[in-house]
Order: C-alpha cells, then structure tokens, then sequence
C-alpha cells in the first residue's frame, strides 16, 4: 500500500525529490523536457535507496485512486497558494511564454498553464472520469520508461564505487 511504501521511503531516504527542467542544446539550439528524480540517503542505507527509487521508476503504482485524489489535490491547493504569493513570478512566465519556446515549455511546467492543468486534472478526478485520469497516468509512466536514464551519484570518495555499482544494478 501506499502507507508502507511511504514508511520505506522515510526509513531509507532523506526524501525523494522530483524536478522538471526545460533545456536549449547548446549547439543545435532544440528544447528538451528534462525529468530528474533525486534521493537522499545515508551511506547505510545506499543501496535500499536505490532499490525503491528504482521499484518506483520500472514498476509504479496508480491503483489507490483516493490516494491519487488527495496528492492531486494538495497539489492543486498549494499551485492556488502559491498565485498570491508569486503572481508576478507567474506572470513573467506566461509573458516569457509567449515570446520563447524555452518560456512555453516552463509556463507549462511551472507556469500558470500547470496551474489551470492540475485545476483540470483535479476536477476530473473529482468530477468526471478519474478511470481515464489513471490511464493517462499510466501511458505517461510508460513514455517516460523509454526515455534515456542516467545515474548520477554524488558522495564521499571512500564510498563512490560501492553506491556506484548499487545503482548500475537497477
């Protein structure tokens, strides 16, 4: 259930961070959606970090649809919070939108766009049909899997191999 992956995650980890990034190649002059998954965790508990990091990306789980309403939701609550405290914020990105490609793509990510995406997302699960919310879900789970994956670790000399060979295992 959720509860007990949640009590893995606490016990393992120093928390699991995702991020979205819009980059330009430097050469090419493209824009890419970059996806990052950062965890934390003690050197004890390395490669049981790794392990649930990994469980999450190859297998996750979109079957406790209560849950799924309540993350969307807090989301949601936090998104509207977060107009009154960084509208100007907000609206240098829906301007920035409308003159870069690079300024779209963040608008959607982290803009105003994303705001009015979960305000939809969150009244289709709570009005419409939730059964296609968690399809969508899951065919976006499955695009992302198919994506090129790196393994970037950050830690003490003495320890690099070691957390290095955990995570080229998964």
């Amino acid at each position: 259930t959720y509860l007990e992956t949640q009590a893995q995650y606490s016990y393992y980890t120093g928390g699991i961070d995702l991020d979205v990034d819009s980059l330009t190649h430097l050469n090419t002059q493209e824009d890419h959606i970059m996806l990052s998954i950062n965890v934390k965790s003690l050197h004890r508990y390395a490669e049981e970090a790794t392990q649930l990091l990994s469980t999450m990306w190859h297998t996750p789980h979109f079957d406790e649809l209560d849950r799924i309403r309540e993350l969307i939701s807090q989301i949601r609550s936090s998104e509207m919070e977060s107009v009154a405290y960084h509208g100007h914020r907000h609206a240098m990105s829906a301007a920035w939108g409308m003159i870069s490609n690079v300024g779209d793509l963040h608008d959607q990510i982290d803009g105003l766009s994303y705001i009015q995406f979960v305000k939809q997302l969150d009244d289709s699960l709570n009005t419409g049909s939730p059964k296609e919310v968690v399809q969508g879900f899951k065919a976006l789970a499955n695009k992302v899997q198919t994506g090129i994956a790196h393994c970037l670790v950050v830690s003490d000399d003495e320890d690099h191999h070691q957390i290095t060979s955990a995570c080229a295992q998964y």
